[in-house]
């Protein structure tokens, strides 16, 4: 019989800030046949290596990855599935991230920037989130079709399933975070202040329904699962479905940029997850032409931002974020008139240069693949700002100047947190504290078959379990103070049931399941209203 112990953590536990090297290795290329542009930038000796190697995933514009602590390869995906270290599929992938545009861009990798995550549970544990969005078909002005993410899920990876390659938990994947409306991808994340936790931040959209809204949505990832969801209005409206959420590296700023042209810098509060102080830098326009803001990313030392644009022409701007008028210092960088839409997703890379990816869109059936003898300048290298923390042509950027050893490569670059971000020293919250240990990291806790949904909920909560329960079976709902406030007795044989939380106040509650007087599982449950 498996037993379940509450464990309260207090006290203050010393943090460190050590360099990690998670975001040594990135994966990409293009598929071609007969001859595959697969490839990966290797930055363990400070500057990359481009690596050849045969791998089996294509990249469209959907990139993650992962390594190690010491900078090994250990996951990475296109948003269709999931790839090892040995560059197999991972035990359990397929099919992880479902949704109509997944399916619709196969065999070349989901078309949607930053639409996956990896995120350790902490530095020395075997589990892995991956975070992921795919979205659903729409008809946009009666007329074209556009797309909709609908949900954003997580799904769990155990480092040593698989003789140690590595596999998704089958009661662990695809497991819906919140159900809405939200951007194309664009899923980021910044450290907790207390250095091992992680806030999720993306945007919601109203575009498939013709609105806006200027709503925020905060998630804290940490080894106990999902906690502190937060609704925020802050900031301007929002009325496209596409938009970037870029945090500096000390994870204190935040721009949100979008294809119409806003271009919005927040203070962060990594303790609270809290956005605030908005300063409009370029305002979303009220009449055409849309500016087409497609990627940004702060300098090494935050004090420029850089934004790249995709359409006709193509540009790279730059802002000072120390001048009294933010606007007024917007420096064009670089532009290019031909060919069409050759910019694509800006990254700072381990080595404190920032990367461009380049694409090339004249002469190829639209939008992918490209033909196999689609080589040029455009599509055979990266771009590189060489001194970014430097003001104006300072800032030594050098178009199409990194060659990718006669490889091809789209938009996308691998999308990566800021791993070696520590606790904020200081802080309120810079100490991890607990209320459980995460039943993940102890095996004999660990549920298998069941899930909670909605989650968040409002009004009603259904649970599922993958087997007709037995007598003696009931849900047990507590406070974050550990007191039981409700209990709901299931029905024996049953496979599901619903029951009303309108009797409970909004916050974060634990929901502990017993199948026949024995402790099953357990899962969090966030009401809001």
């Amino acid at each position: 019989m498996k037993k379940a112990v509450f464990i309260l953590l207090f006290g203050l536990l010393s943090t460190t800030v050590h360099s990690q090297k998670r975001d040594n290795i990135w994966p990409m290329g293009y598929r071609s046949f007969p001859n595959p542009d697969y490839f990966y930038f290797d930055f363990s000796n400070g500057q990359p290596d481009t690596v050849r190697y045969y791998r089996e995933m294509p990249f469209f514009i959907t990139h993650a990855s992962i390594c190690d602590t010491t900078g090994n390869l250990l996951f990475y995906t296109n948003g269709q599935y999931i790839a090892n270290k040995d560059n197999d599929t991972l035990l359990n992938s397929q099919n992880f991230n479902p949704g109509y545009y997944t399916l619709s861009y196969y065999p070349g990798g989901l078309g949607f920037s930053q639409a996956a995550l990896f995120l350790p549970f902490s530095d020395t544990s075997r589990f892995y989130y991956v975070i992921s969005e795919s979205a659903e078909e729409f008809i946009y002005n009666s007329q074209f079709n556009d797309a909709q993410p609908f949900h954003l899920t997580y799904s769990i990876i155990d480092a040593s399933l698989d003789s140690g390659r590595g596999g998704v938990l089958p009661n662990a994947k695809n497991i819906n975070i919140i159900n809405d409306t939200l951007i194309l991808g664009r899923i980021t994340a910044c450290k907790h202040a207390n250095g091992r936790d992680w806030w999720v931040i993306f945007r919601k959209s109203d575009f498939s329904v013709g609105s806006s809204n200027n709503d925020w949505y905060t998630y804290l990832i940490t080894p106990y699962g999902i906690q502190n969801f937060s609704v925020q209005s802050i900031g301007s409206q929002n009325h496209t479905n596409n938009g970037q959420i870029c945090f500096s590296q000390l994870g204190d700023k935040v721009v949100f940029s979008n294809l119409m042209g806003l271009l919005e810098l927040f203070n962060f509060d990594r303790c609270n997850g809290l956005l605030s102080n908005p300063i409009i830098i370029e305002p979303e326009p009220t009449i055409p032409p849309a500016k087409y803001f497609w990627s940004c990313a702060f300098s090494p030392d935050a004090s420029k931002l850089y934004v790249s644009t995709n359409e006709t022409p193509t540009y790279l701007f730059q802002y000072d974020l120390n001048s009294p008028n933010i606007a007024a210092s917007k420096d064009t960088i670089y532009s290019l008139s031909y060919p069409l839409e050759a910019g694509g997703e800006l990254k700072l890379a381990p080595d404190n240069k920032i990367y461009l990816s380049n694409w090339y869109f004249n002469g190829f059936q639209t939008p992918y693949p490209y033909q196999d003898t689609v080589y040029n300048m455009y599509n055979m290298n990266l771009s590189v700002i060489n001194q970014p923390d430097s003001l104006g042509t300072a800032c030594d950027f050098q178009p199409f100047s990194f060659y990718l050893g006669g490889k091809r490569t789209y938009y996308g670059l691998p999308n990566n947190p800021n791993y070696d971000l520590g606790a904020l020293t200081g802080s309120v919250c810079d100490t991890i504290t607990g209320v459980a240990p995460s039943p993940l990291e102890n095996p004999d806790s660990y549920w298998e078959g069941g899930r909670l949904y909605p989650n968040p909920a409002k009004e009603k909560v259904r649970f599922e379990y993958s087997e007709p329960v037995s007598e003696n079976s009931q849900i047990e709902v507590y406070d974050n103070l550990g007191v039981m406030v409700k209990k709901i007795i299931l029905t024996k044989g049953s496979i599901s049931t619903t029951f009303s939380i309108n009797d409970l106040p909004p916050g974060m509650y634990l929901c502990r399941v017993f199948i026949n007087n024995a402790y099953s599982q357990s899962n969090k449950l966030i009401i809001i209203r």
